[in-house]
């Protein structure tokens, strides 16, 4: 039932960030096909054109990144908390289930809409004839006492475990907000939550880490630095977890 639950959502979200992503891979191609053919005797149509495509190129990845937020989040509180939501109340599944099939499919097409992103780039190294690899090396040997693979798959790691956090985060201060008792005042509770916790975990992150320093980039510094945050992601995410599954389990929702 997890799996049909999955793909229900994921339907529901998909189609408008597909298309967007498709634009905006498109829009980088095209805009940079066109100024290949760049030379100081070009017309002001010629420069006016390139200029537009830029800017709709960079407008099309904002609006990618809009969509997708906005569809992940609207999803989480009309299908759980809005008019649709009493369906789930019919189906055989669990809160656990409800949540995760949230944040699987929101997930799921953040990384879509990341390898668009990411297509992006090579196609503009590519069609500009840069040497990637080049970069890369210089990068690494300008970088001292710094392994650029360890760095990258710590990176790679913490983008993802921070995204759910910030996810499963989100959905959570819906959640609260969604109790019956905050119904009049549902967006401004939902504001407060937010600008509290994030001034909750700002201090705590501080203290969190407090010890450690990075006045340079000595990779044992970056890897404690690194762990610190992975390891506050990953327990206070939890919480925020629980907290989802638990006011829709006990249904204070409802009125």
């Amino acid at each position: 039932m997890f799996l049909k639950l999955l793909k229900y959502d994921l339907k529901s979200i998909y189609k408008p960030i597909l298309i967007l992503d498709i634009v905006m891979v498109f829009l980088s191609t095209l805009t940079v096909l066109t100024a290949k053919n760049f030379s100081p005797n070009n017309n002001i149509i010629f420069i006016g054109t390139v200029m537009f495509l830029i800017i709709a190129t960079l407008v099309s990845a904002l609006a990618t990144v809009s969509i997708y937020i906005f569809n992940i989040f609207r999803s989480y509180a009309i299908g759980i908390y809005g008019k649709d939501g009493y369906l789930l109340n019919t189906l055989p599944v669990t809160a656990k289930q409800i949540v995760l099939s949230k944040i699987s499919s929101a997930f799921i097409m953040g990384i879509v809409t990341l390898f668009f992103g990411l297509l992006c780039i090579p196609i503009v190294f590519t069609l500009m004839s840069t040497d990637i690899v080049y970069i890369i090396n210089r990068l690494n040997n300008n970088i001292q006492n710094l392994n650029l693979f360890l760095f990258a798959v710590m990176f790679i790691i913490m983008f993802i475990v921070s995204a759910i956090y910030t996810i499963v985060k989100i959905y959570a201060l819906i959640s609260i907000s969604s109790i019956a008792k905050f119904e009049k005042f549902k967006f401004a509770v939902g504001i407060v939550i937010y600008i509290l916790t994030q001034l909750v975990e700002r201090v705590f992150l501080n203290l969190f880490i407090s010890y450690i320093t990075l006045d340079n980039l000595a990779i044992q510094n970056i890897s404690l630095y690194f762990l610190s945050y992975l390891a506050f992601y990953l327990i206070v995410g939890f919480i925020w977890y629980y907290i989802c599954v638990y006011l829709i389990d006990k249904k204070l929702y409802v009125q």
